[in-house]
């Protein structure tokens, strides 16, 4: 699944899923004002696009990593003195890259769409674009998915009071494109379904301030109108950030509800709905911070292959406070129960409005956060726990109501415009700090939960208090079959020797009365 949230903003998050067997747990740092909208893999390689933040602007950009999220070779940049971000990239059959943007200038006229083709050394081999004539486009508002193969991509944007869809194929040729007109609303996510078309979901609101409804639109490959329907809870506001696709059809949709928009500082709680493959509403959870204020949201959302739903999000004291929003993890079972969640704090300045997630094996493995000037990319263990930087997540369940009504939508073609377009490029030397990384003779951060395994050289150590015992330790081969397994009853330092296992990737974990926690995946020479 590959989707973006709008609108942009300063600092963003990103979370990703990928391959367990390539990754070790570790937080890097890229610098340089990089802010990252999408991280993908392709042709083997690490690709992000995103945007170069300045004080003139922000110029879009594409940049390399290698499988520790090192930058190789030079950063590509387009500068822009206004809003000009990379939104993400595909591969060419050529081998080259296609990069696809939006210039978000503050004059209607001069906003448009942008595909630029550049080869492994990142040089500019062509560029075109898409312009609205009526003048109207507002690309500040956008999401896209990709089909399975990438040969078709769907991108939406905003044009006044209407809602447009514009589908291109993989060299950014322009295939058809549809306005949706259903009143004030906006489009979130979209996402590419299994019979070959597209759902998307949107923010409907009402006047008077009284709220608004979650709207999730399903269309087919040609972009016409199947169903659509629309869910909301009396006197909130809805707002549906993320939608996924699973296994057996059936949708889930990620999202927030705000109470009374007209107040300066409203609550925001996160709720996750699962709908039947024809939108009927199968079942819906919402969670807040205790005591039911201060914001919770999710930003995206997606399923793990034995059926358990993974999100992400952001969470916060209050709309008003000072102090940071962080990110959070959290898993569910197939019916919505909650297993586990944990936060992770980048500092400060750190704003996770945005991000995206998606499935490969069975955990998580990769996810950014924005910080004061550029992104934490962070590849998790099995557990889907950071390898540093984790806080505490707190939330409660909260009951909210969800009506489910149909609702008629219309609509009716219109037109992009294709132009070459000039472009200008520069490249620059990235730079980046790692943070922390979890391997064998590598301890983890000071600051450690009680329970919590670390190791020092090839010894695995724990700290325990008589609130810990008993504590099981548990680890795991990479095709999860149990290598060793003990039981602490005594407080203090337990040490456990590893020795004689086959190198290669291991995950261990540590089972208390009170919690399960775990210090990720480890390399063992």
């Amino acid at each position: 699944m590959n989707i973006h949230r709008g609108p942009l903003c300063a600092l963003c998050v990103v979370a990703a899923f990928a391959q367990a067997t390539s990754q070790v747990p570790l937080v890097r740092r890229l610098l340089d004002n990089t802010i990252a909208v999408t991280i993908e893999r392709i042709q083997g390689q690490w690709v992000l696009s995103g945007h170069h933040a300045s004080g003139q602007g922000a110029s879009g950009l594409v940049m390399r990593l290698d499988d520790q999220f090192l930058p190789q070779g030079n950063a590509v940049e387009w500068p822009n003195a206004t809003s000009y971000p990379t939104i993400c990239s595909h591969a060419l059959d050529n081998g080259n890259l296609m990069s696809v943007g939006s210039h978000y200038s503050p004059s209607f006229h001069a906003r448009y769409l942008y595909f630029n083709e550049t080869d492994a050394n990142g040089q500019l081999i062509a560029a075109h674009r898409y312009l609205d004539p009526d003048s109207l486009l507002n690309i500040g508002q956008y999401t896209h998915a990709y089909n399975a193969t990438h040969t078709r991509l769907v991108i939406y944007y905003q044009h006044a009071d209407l809602d447009g869809l514009a589908c291109f194929n993989k060299e950014g040729q322009l295939l058809w494109a549809h306005r949706v007109q259903t009143g004030d609303m906006v489009f979130d996510a979209i996402t590419s379904t299994s019979d070959g078309g597209w759902l998307a979901v949107a923010r409907l609101s009402q006047s008077g301030g009284n709220g608004g409804d979650d709207l999730v639109v399903k269309l087919d490959s040609l972009g016409a109108m199947v169903w659509s329907k629309r869910y909301g809870v009396i006197g909130w506001h809805d707002r549906a950030n993320a939608v996924h696709e699973n296994e057996d059809g059936s949708f889930s949709v990620g999202g927030a509800l705000q109470s009374n928009v007209n107040t300066p500082d409203p609550f925001l709680h996160a709720s996750i709905l699962r709908l039947s493959p024809s939108g009927d509403l199968l079942w819906s959870r919402c969670f807040s911070k205790p005591g039911g204020e201060g914001w919770i949201s999710i930003t995206d959302i997606d399923e793990l292959p034995d059926g358990r739903v993974i999100c992400t999000g952001y969470e916060k004291d209050s709309l008003l406070s000072s102090n940071e929003a962080r990110m959070f993890l959290m898993q569910l079972s197939a019916t919505g129960e909650v297993l586990e969640g944990i936060g992770y704090s980048a500092g400060a300045s750190s704003l996770p409005w945005s991000n995206f997630i998606e499935v490969a094996d069975d955990h998580l493995t990769l996810a950014a956060v924005m910080t004061a000037n550029g992104t934490d990319i962070i590849v998790t263990g099995a557990d889907l726990h950071p390898p540093c930087n984790s806080v505490p997540f707190i939330w409660e369940e909260v009951e909210h109501p969800y009506l489910d009504t149909t609702l008629t939508m219309t609509t009716a073609d219109f037109t992009l415009i294709y132009d070459t377009l000039v472009q200008n490029e520069n490249q620059f030397v990235p730079t980046s700090d790692e943070l922390c990384t979890t391997t064998i003779g590598a301890a983890l951060p000071s600051e450690r939960d009680r329970c919590s395994p670390y190791f020092r050289g090839s010894d695995l150590i724990l700290e325990l208090d008589e609130t810990d015992l008993p504590c099981q330790i548990t680890l795991m081969d990479a095709a999860a079959r149990i290598v060793m397994q003990r039981m602490i009853t005594d407080r203090g330092t337990s040490v456990l020797p590893i020795t004689g296992l086959v190198p290669g990737y291991y995950s261990f974990r540590a089972q208390a009365p009170r919690r399960v926690t775990g210090a990720n995946l480890v390399f063992i020479r």
